[in-house]
């Protein structure tokens, strides 16, 4: 969710059930946890700043369906990793190693293969236009 209504990562972590309101889709940015010599805390939000925000429509059918924070971390990976790469997810997720992002998290996208496909086509004929030839051919014998 909090990609999607710009929490920051300790309002995230200190976000409870009781925080949002699926019926009028808004979420309550009442506390945030704060790192302190000793461990961390629950706290007020940075600055202070208690506000209340809407929660895009999709994000609340998404919670009405019971989304554990896992599914959470795995949507966004798909998403990170389908938008900018393994290598950037597999970064944002804290991992070591690209593949335990794409072993645990990331899924494929519908329609990837397909646009994938026009990207390349897309490629290829402005490579052949810049080369103004196509593939090189062998010379006859009558030529050499």
């Amino acid at each position: 969710m909090s990609p999607h209504i710009e929490l920051r990562i300790g309002e995230a972590l200190a976000l409870r059930r009781r925080h949002l309101d699926v019926s009028s889709g808004r979420v309550a940015v009442a506390q945030a946890v704060a790192q302190v010599p000793g461990g961390p805390v629950i706290d007020t939000p940075k600055n202070d700043q208690r506000r209340e925000l809407a929660v895009p429509a999709f994000v609340v059918q998404l919670l009405r369906e019971h989304l554990t924070p896992h599914d959470l971390r795995a949507t966004h990976a798909s998403w990170v990793a389908d938008s900018h790469g393994v290598l950037v997810a597999a970064r944002r997720l804290g991992h070591a190693n690209a593949s335990v992002t794409t072993r645990h998290y990331v899924r494929a996208v519908d329609g990837g293969d397909a646009e994938v496909a026009q990207h390349l086509d897309a490629s290829g004929t402005k490579v052949a236009r810049r080369s103004g030839t196509q593939r090189a051919r062998k010379p006859r014998k009558a030529e050499q």
